[in-house]
C-alpha cells in the first residue's frame, strides 16, 4: 500500500509548465515564423500584381487629364531599357509634368520612389510607336492602328497589359 501511496504522491506534486513558460515559447515561435515564412513564398506574381496597379492607375490619370484638356493632351512615354515611364504633355513628351500637390515629376522607375516595394520590373512594350501612349479629346488612343501591350516581368513570370484602341482602357490580356 506504501508503494501505491507514494507513486499517486508523486504524480500529485508534479509540476507542469507554468503560464509565463507557455508564453514564451509561443512568442519564439510567432517570432521565427514571422521572420522565416516571407523568405519562403515567392513574391513575384504579388511584385507584378502592384506593379500592373501602378501603371494602369498612372494611364488612366493621362487618358482624363486628355479628355480634361482636350487642347493640351497628356501622353505616356516609356523607357523600356530602364524600366521608367513618364506622364507628359503630348507639346513636351520628353518633358514629365509635375505631381498635383508635390510639384514633384510624373517619373515612375519600378523599383525607385512610389514603385519601390515592387522592385525591379522588367518592361517592354510592342504595338507603340515613339513608345508613347497618346489620347485624344474622346479617352481612345491617337494611332487606332494596333492595340498597344506593355510586358512586365519579374523572376520569369510575365503579366501583359493591353490597350483597347477605340476606348482607351487598358486590361490584363489573359
Amino acid at each position: 500500500m506504501t508503494t501505491r501511496y507514494a507513486a499517486i504522491m508523486t504524480l500529485a506534486h508534479r509540476r507542469a509548465f507554468t503560464l509565463v513558460e507557455v508564453l514564451v515559447v509561443v512568442a519564439i515561435i510567432a517570432v521565427t515564423a514571422a521572420v522565416v515564412l516571407p523568405r519562403l513564398t515567392d513574391d513575384a506574381v504579388l511584385r507584378l500584381r502592384g506593379a500592373a496597379s501602378i501603371l494602369i492607375s498612372d494611364v488612366e490619370y493621362a487618358q482624363v487629364l486628355s479628355i480634361s484638356h482636350p487642347d493640351n493632351p497628356v501622353v505616356v512615354r516609356f523607357d523600356a531599357a530602364k524600366s521608367r515611364y513618364w506622364l507628359a504633355y503630348a507639346s513636351a513628351p520628353d518633358a514629365p509634368l509635375n505631381r498635383p500637390g508635390t510639384n514633384q515629376p510624373y517619373d515612375v522607375t519600378f523599383g525607385q520612389g512610389r514603385a519601390a516595394s515592387v522592385g525591379d520590373i522588367g518592361v517592354s512594350v510592342q504595338n507603340m510607336p515613339g513608345e508613347t501612349v497618346a489620347f485624344d479629346a474622346s479617352g481612345g488612343l491617337v494611332d487606332f492602328s494596333a492595340s498597344p501591350r506593355i510586358t512586365l516581368t519579374v523572376d520569369n513570370r510575365t503579366l501583359t497589359l493591353v490597350i483597347a484602341p477605340m476606348t482607351g482602357s487598358i486590361s490584363e490580356e489573359n
